[in-house]
C-alpha cells in the first residue's frame, strides 16, 4: 500500500481537532483559566510624551532643581516637558510662577528665545505632575546659530566672519565685561575700518540686549541687526573683485623703500579715483554710499575721503605694510585719512587730499605738519613724529 504525505489543509485541521479534543476535555475552570491568562499578557500600547524622547523625566524638590529642569526642556529646544514634584520643600505653584518670571525677564537665553512659560500641575496621590508649555517667538534656526563668545579676540573673529559674509542678523551670548550694545556695535565699526579686503561696506547696525537690565558680571545676550544698500550676492561680487584689483596693483607697485612703495600705491590710487566732492560735502555721512568705500575708489572711479582711506588701507594691507584709518575732520566735515609706518616711523598720508590739492601737501607728513584745518583724537591714533619732503621721494622715483 502506498502511502501518501498528508497535504497542509489536512494536517492543519488535524492539529485543529486535536485542540479542540483537549479542551472539551478540561474542566470549566482549567478553561476559564487559559482564557484568563491569555487576556492578561495583552498590553496595549501607550506613547511616550513628546518631552520624554526617551529620557527619564527630571524630578524636583526645591526651587533650583525646579528652575533648573524647565530651563533644560528649554535649552533642548522642546515646546513642552515633564517634571515630576516629590517631597517639595516649599509651594511648587509659587515657585513655578518665580521661575517663570526668573526665565522670562532675568536670563538672557531665555529672555531670547521665549514669549511666555506655562504650567499645568496634576496632583498624583504622593507627589505632583508639572507638564510646562514654551511659547518661542525665535525660529529652531536663529537658536542654533547663537555664538558663544568667551574672550574679546573670539568675539572679534565672529563679527569679521558675520561681516565679510554679509549677515542680516546675528545673536551673541556672552559674560565678557564692559561688552553691551554700545561697545558691540563700537566693535563693528572698528573691524571694518581695520579690514577693508573681507568688508566691503559698513553696514547700518543695531543692538539689542537680553535681558533688558543685564548685570555687569552676568550673562547677555546680544541681538544684532545688519543693513546694506546693496544684496549680499552684490556685496560678495563687489568684495571679490576688490581683492584682485588691490592684489593686482599691490604687485605693480615699485621703490626701493618703504616710503617709494606707498608713494607708488598713493600714485596708483590717484589714477583710478577722482574726489567726489559733492558727496564729501553731505551733512550726513554717506557710510552707505559706494564713494566710502575700498570699491568705489578702486574700481567705481569716484570716492570722497573716507574711500580713499579705505583703498589705500587695502592696497597697504596687500603687502603687509603697516597702515591706520584715521577717523577725524577736515575744515569741520567727517574726514577720513591714513596712518602709515615707513622703516618704523609713522607719517600721515591723506590719499584723497594728495589727488585733489597735490601730494605734496598731504603725503608722510608729523602730526605737527599737518595743516591746523585737521582734527583727530590724538590719544586713539599713533604719533607721527617723522617727516619725509614728498620732493625728496618724487626726486628718488623720478
Amino acid at each position: 500500500m502506498t502511502v501518501r504525505p498528508s497535504s497542509p489543509a489536512r494536517r492543519g485541521a488535524a492539529l485543529l481537532l486535536s485542540v479542540l479534543s483537549l479542551l472539551s476535555a478540561l474542566p470549566a475552570a482549567g478553561c476559564a483559566r487559559i482564557l484568563e491568562t491569555e487576556r492578561l499578557s495583552v498590553t496595549p500600547h501607550a506613547e511616550l510624551p513628546a518631552s520624554a524622547h526617551g529620557e527619564e523625566i527630571p524630578e524636583a524638590s526645591e526651587y533650583s532643581e525646579l528652575r533648573g529642569a524647565v530651563y533644560d526642556i528649554l535649552t533642548r529646544g522642546q515646546v513642552s516637558g515633564r517634571i515630576n514634584i516629590f517631597e517639595y520643600s516649599g509651594d511648587p505653584e509659587l515657585d513655578l510662577d518665580a521661575a517663570r518670571e526668573d526665565i522670562l525677564l532675568r536670563d538672557a537665553f531665555g529672555s531670547y528665545a521665549l514669549s511666555d512659560i506655562s504650567f499645568d500641575i496634576t496632583p498624583i496621590v504622593s507627589y505632583y505632575e508639572v507638564t510646562a508649555e514654551l511659547s518661542y517667538r525665535r525660529s529652531r534656526a536663529q537658536l542654533d546659530t547663537i555664538v558663544t563668545a568667551s574672550t574679546e579676540r573670539y568675539l572679534r573673529t565672529e563679527l569679521l566672519e558675520m561681516l565679510s559674509s554679509h549677515r542680516a542678523d546675528a545673536a551673541i551670548r556672552t559674560r565678557l565685561p564692559g561688552i553691551f550694545g554700545e561697545e558691540t556695535l563700537g566693535l563693528v565699526s572698528e573691524i571694518y575700518y581695520e579690514n577693508p579686503l573681507r568688508v566691503v561696506m559698513l553696514p547700518i547696525a543695531t543692538a539689542e540686549v537680553y535681558p533688558p537690565e543685564p548685570t555687569e558680571g552676568g550673562e547677555r545676550l546680544i541681538e544684532l541687526t545688519f543693513g546694506y544698500s546693496q544684496l549680499s550676492s552684490v556685496l560678495s561680487r563687489f568684495s571679490e573683485w576688490l581683492r584682485s584689483a588691490a592684489r593686482d596693483i599691490a604687485e605693480s607697485a615699485s621703490g626701493a623703500n618703504d616710503g617709494e612703495i606707498l608713494l607708488s600705491l598713493c600714485r596708483s590710487l590717484a589714477e583710478l579715483a577722482e574726489y567726489d566732492s559733492a558727496a564729501a560735502a553731505l551733512s550726513e555721512y554717506p557710510t552707505q554710499s559706494l564713494s566710502a568705500t575700498a570699491y568705489g575708489a578702486l574700481l567705481g572711479g569716484a570716492a570722497i575721503g573716507e574711500g580713499y582711506a579705505m583703498a589705500y588701507k587695502a592696497l597697504c594691507d596687500s603687502l603687509s605694510l603697516p597702515c591706520i584709518v584715521v577717523l577725524g575732520t577736515r575744515d569741520g566735515q567727517r574726514h577720513a585719512w591714513n596712518i602709515v609706518s615707513a622703516d618704523g616711523v609713522y607719517y600721515h598720508v591723506d590719499p584723497a587730499m594728495c589727488d585733489a590739492e597735490g601730494f605734496e601737501t598731504a603725503f608722510l607728513k608729523s602730526d605737527e605738519e599737518m595743516p591746523e584745518w585737521y582734527e583727530w583724537d590724538r590719544a586713539r591714533y599713533p604719533a607721527c613724529e617723522g617727516g619725509a619732503p614728498y620732493e625728496w621721494l618724487a626726486a628718488d622715483q623720478n
